[in-house]
Parts: C-alpha cells; sequence; structure tokens
C-alpha cells in the first residue's frame, strides 16, 4: 500500500492544473479502505482528534487492526481467567468458645465464600495453614459452603486460628490430593472461551454546497514502492469535512450504549423510516474498572496497573503495550508523575536534560510520554485534543487555564497482541466501510467541474457518506479510567 502526505498549502481549483485523473478519491476509487485509512492517518497527525480510530483503521501506531463482519449483530469471544485459584471468606460461623476448637480431632469444619471452591483440593489459609476440602454446597446469597478437615493430623489438638476465617480474609486453592486407589475426578472452575455479543452502530454525514461558489483545493503526495510519486488533490472543504467525518465517528465509538434489551427489543426508532435504531457498546462502556486522582504519582499509576493485570493475568509475551489516551492537564500530570518517580532534581543536575541550545538559542522542556514497569509493561501516553475540546470536555466543569476536568482523564486501553489477536479492533461491516456518493445538482461541483448530466434540478449538489462500525476491546478488564478528581 502507498502513503499518502498531506502538502501544507492549498491553492484555487484550475481545471488546466487539477485533472480528474489526480483527484484523490477518484484514484481510489473501489479502494476505500485503503482512502479512508490515509485520511485517518494525515488527519491524526494534524490534532489527533480521533486516538482510537488511529491506532485500528488507521494503523498509526503499528498494523491495521481491522475485522470485517456481515451482520450487524456480531460475537466476540472471551476467555475467563484460568487463574481462579483464590477466594475470600464471606462469613464466620465460629463465636466463643467454638473459635478454639475449629478442626480439633478431625473435625470437619466449614468455610463460607464468594467464590466458587472444588472438592479434594488442598487449600492454603492466612496462616499457612493447609486444609482439605471434603465437600462443597450452594449458600444463600450466592456463596459456597465448603466442607473441611485439618490436612496435618499427626496432633489431635491442632485447630484453625480463629483470623484465617474473618470475613475478607483469603483462601487459596493448591492440588488436589486423593488416596491411591478408589477416587474420582473433581470439578473444575475453568471456563472455555465463550462469546459476547455486541452491534454496529450506522453513521451517517451529509455534505452539502450551493450556487457557483469557486473553491480552493488542498494537494498530497502519494508515493508506492518502485514508483515515482504523484500529486493528487482534494477540493479543500471536503478535506476540512472529512475531518469532521473521522471525527464524528471517533466520538460516535466511544460513546455508544447497547440499546437491545435482554429479550431482543431496541425502542430507538429512526423519524423518518420508522425503523430501529441500534447502538453498540462503545469504549466508555466496555471498560469496567474506574477509578479517580487528586494528584498523579508513579505509585498509583503502578499500583492501579498491577492490580488490574494481576487479576486477570493474562499472560504476555515481552509485556503489555498501554495506550494512555489523555488531554493536556493528563498530558502535564503524566510527566509530573514521571518525573517525581525518578527524582526532578535529576533534570538540574548539569546534564541538559531539560534544556537544550545555548546563547540566546536556548530552548527548555523535556516531557515524559513513556513509563515501563518492572513487570515489562509500557505505557505509552497519547495526548488527544477530543479530551481538550471533544463534547464531553464542552460540558464538564472548567478545571483550570481553560480546560476542564476531562483533560485530565487518562483512559488506559491494553493495545496488546494475545496469541497473535490484536486485544482492540475496529468492527466494520463489509460492504459499508464507508461508503462516499454524491447527490448532483444544478451548478458548480466541489472542485469547480460542471457535469453535463445531474440528479436533480435543485441549484445546488451534495454527497452523502455512510459507515457501519464499532470498536471492541477482547479483554475489557485489562482497560481502565482514571478521572481527574477536584477537591
Amino acid at each position: 500500500m502507498g502513503k499518502i502526505t498531506l502538502l501544507n498549502d492549498h491553492m484555487q481549483y484550475s481545471k488546466e492544473l487539477h485533472d480528474d485523473e489526480y483527484e484523490l478519491e477518484k484514484h481510489f476509487a473501489g479502494s476505500t479502505a485503503t482512502l479512508t485509512q490515509n485520511i485517518i492517518y494525515m488527519a491524526a497527525a494534524q490534532n489527533n482528534q480521533f486516538p482510537m480510530s488511529a491506532i485500528t483503521e488507521g494503523g498509526a501506531l503499528g498494523r491495521v487492526k481491522t475485522e470485517y463482519v456481515t451482520e450487524d449483530e456480531y460475537d466476540y469471544p472471551v476467555s475467563d481467567n484460568i487463574s481462579t485459584r483464590t477466594t475470600t471468606i464471606y462469613k464466620n460461623n465460629y463465636i466463643g468458645a467454638q473459635t478454639a476448637k475449629i478442626g480439633i480431632n478431625g473435625t470437619p469444619f466449614e468455610i463460607f465464600t464468594e467464590g466458587a471452591l472444588i472438592p479434594t483440593y488442598e487449600y492454603i489459609l492466612n496462616s499457612t495453614t493447609k486444609v482439605y476440602c471434603r465437600d462443597v454446597e450452594d449458600a444463600a446469597d450466592g456463596m459456597f459452603k465448603g466442607t473441611f478437615n485439618l490436612v496435618d493430623s499427626t496432633d489431635p489438638a491442632k485447630t484453625v486460628p480463629q483470623s484465617d476465617l474473618e470475613v475478607g480474609k483469603k483462601i487459596s486453592r493448591i492440588v488436589s490430593i486423593n488416596s491411591k486407589a478408589g477416587s474420582r475426578g473433581n470439578g473444575s472452575l475453568f471456563v472455555t472461551p465463550y462469546k459476547k455479543k455486541n452491534m454496529l452502530n450506522t453513521f451517517r454525514k451529509t455534505y452539502k454546497w450551493e450556487g457557483e461558489i469557486p473553491t480552493k483545493v488542498v494537494r498530497f503526495n502519494y508515493t508506492t514502492a518502485g514508483t515515482e510519486a504523484k500529486t493528487l488533490w482534494m477540493d479543500y472543504r471536503k478535506w476540512v469535512f472529512m475531518q469532521e467525518w473521522a471525527y464524528e465517528k471517533e466520538v460516535g465509538i466511544w460513546e455508544g450504549e447497547y440499546n437491545k434489551t435482554p429479550d431482543g427489543k431496541i425502542y430507538l426508532k429512526d423519524r423518518h423510516s420508522g425503523n430501529v435504531v441500534s447502538r453498540g457498546s462503545g469504549i466508555w462502556e466496555q471498560i469496567p474498572n474506574w477509578d479517580s486522582y487528586s494528584k498523579l504519582t508513579g505509585s498509583k499509576l503502578k499500583s492501579i496497573s498491577r492490580s488490574v493485570f494481576r487479576a486477570n493475568n493474562d499472560q504476555a509475551s515481552g509485556g503489555r503495550d498501554i495506550k494512555v489516551f489523555g488531554g493536556t492537564i493528563a498530558a502535564e500530570n503524566f510527566d509530573a508523575a514521571m518525573k517525581e518517580l525518578w527524582g526532578a532534581g535529576r533534570f538540574y543536575d548539569g546534564t541538559d536534560k531539560m534544556v537544550s541550545g545555548s546563547g540566546m538559542d536556548m530552548e527548555y522542556g523535556a516531557y515524559f510520554t513513556k513509563y515501563r514497569t518492572i513487570d515489562g509493561d509500557r505505557f505509552t501516553f497519547v495526548k488527544s485534543d477530543m479530551f481538550d475540546n471533544g463534547p464531553r470536555a464542552e460540558v464538564a466543569d472548567h478545571y483550570k487555564d481553560g480546560f476542564t476536568v476531562e483533560s485530565g482523564k487518562m483512559v488506559f486501553i491494553d493495545d496488546t497482541s494475545y496469541n497473535g489477536e490484536p486485544n482492540i479492533k475496529m468492527v466494520i461491516k463489509k460492504g459499508m466501510e464507508n461508503l462516499f456518493q454524491k447527490v448532483a445538482g444544478v451548478g458548480t461541483q466541489e472542485g469547480g467541474g460542471q457535469p453535463e448530466f445531474v440528479s436533480s434540478d435543485f441549484h445546488g449538489s451534495s454527497h452523502e457518506y455512510m459507515t457501519m462500525r464499532n470498536v471492541q476491546i477482547m479483554r475489557n478488564t485489562n482497560c481502565f479510567v482514571l478521572e481527574l478528581e477536584v477537591a
């Protein structure tokens, strides 16, 4: 695939200079995916208003991550955490004198837990006491009741410390221990990959103009391996419009809220056709982990990332790639956290970490955008204008210096590939990648041309843009949001 580079100039349309053969959309006729990818990549480089589109469909930070489907509703595989060894004690029935005799002389005792238990397994308690699970049954309020014996029976007087069974303490599974003969198979908490559902969104935008309006064009260099560069052109207003179109699609995939009821009904209707308007679950709704911060520190960042990733225990060869999306305030806070972690004094010790140049041509400023943990996880901050000037930012409370609290929000997206499968991808309906269709009326068309045949007697024309898509996070529990908390 070739590469399109924006030339930072624009000029008046000229029929002699701007041949139809080199009009950008016509040049990519039949390859709208390639055109869209390049436009997203170029526009993202200009203002970074659509970060999710850029790292998936645009391929701005790696390979293009898209998947094409044929239905409006799609399934995606989900694999539960294999490591379900540990659960929490939910209730304690032992009081008074009973607490000194728990498990004595091999007496069975009960443990109530939040998570499931497996019979025949050896478990370890908080004090490293080993206990053997004989039987398990469901209890009230979603609890599990396990019947246990002490594993160590060499001392009949040995008991289980009452402190091991306090509510909130942990119990962790070790291994199934069995008799030499006559034993039977035990249970399993491992769940094979299953599927969840999500829906595509249908986005549409109309670009209209009227009358005899002369226009300017914006130019691009198009290069492919082994060929000379070509200079292509596009109507300048359309270039601005396509950036708006890409921005609306971006906001749409963040803000989506799944609107199909459990019994399959959608109540939102189109005002013209009366057909249902389906809405797929977007980024905000897909991320389950939310927290807040008033001052970001390296320790806070490390603590949250470990609690999220250790809880899920997904294995990623070479560590995880985490993209941290945020606005200007978030970028400042991320940088400040890294400098505090390393020691601010190191930047002013004569090593010129913060200063470049000399004499009357000096520059101050060096800022962190990456952080690597001892666990091998890599955090890369991606500053996006969407957090400074997007819809949420426009209605959020003011924070400081003209920015709202939305500018300080950080969204941590696991951009790792697991078993060759990207964790986040753009899901697009085949044939509905990006429909560009013209409704030509009387008068000048975009670029200044005047076609012989028109589709309407109205003195004006339009372009209709339409797509069906959604973004999908495969392991959404590996992502989290940090909101800026203002005192």
